[in-house]
């Protein structure tokens, strides 16, 4: 743990923790960890209802192949990430103009073992980009890209 509470990653070759797992962020106060899916599902509870399944992280038209997701991100840009758990509605691809582009494919947590979702906007539901998985990214999601969906989250 560094002085801040959190724990540090050190990432193998692949990129991701020696152990397998994805990193996590001790949450202060709380005395446990929190991975920063877990931060992102308590963010925003309402695109995670229960009874929906846990492991879901959302929905994308495109590649769920993580060779293309680096290739984009290599090139310069990230695949979005329509996020939730309940698939996306004719009308929710539609305002975000991607309807019928790919087939639909839903991406588990586990799919995304080197990668973490970052702020990708609202179009009537929180949007995320496919983000290679970093240290920083994982040292500062509490305090930036948890607040950024927040802050753009629509009232309800």
């Amino acid at each position: 743990m560094t002085e801040s509470g959190q724990r540090e990653c050190v990432k193998n070759h692949t990129g991701a923790p020696p152990d397998g797992s994805t990193c996590a962020i001790f949450s202060q106060g709380k005395g446990r960890l929190m991975d920063w899916f877990q931060q992102l599902r308590a963010a925003l509870p309402a695109y995670w209802p229960p009874g929906t399944p846990a492991d879901v992280v959302g929905y994308l038209q495109g590649s769920p192949s993580a060779i293309d997701w680096r290739r984009m991100i290599q090139g310069g840009r990230e695949q979005m990430i329509v996020l939730g758990s309940v698939p996306p509605t004719n009308e929710d691809w539609v305002a975000a103009g991607v309807a019928q582009r790919k087939a639909v494919q839903t991406i588990r947590y586990a799919d995304l073992s080197t990668f973490i979702i970052t702020y990708g906007g609202f179009i009537r539901r929180p949007w995320g980009k496919i983000s290679t998985l970093s240290v920083d990214l994982v040292r500062n999601y509490g305090t930036v890209t948890i607040p950024q969906f927040r802050r753009n989250a629509p009232r309800r």
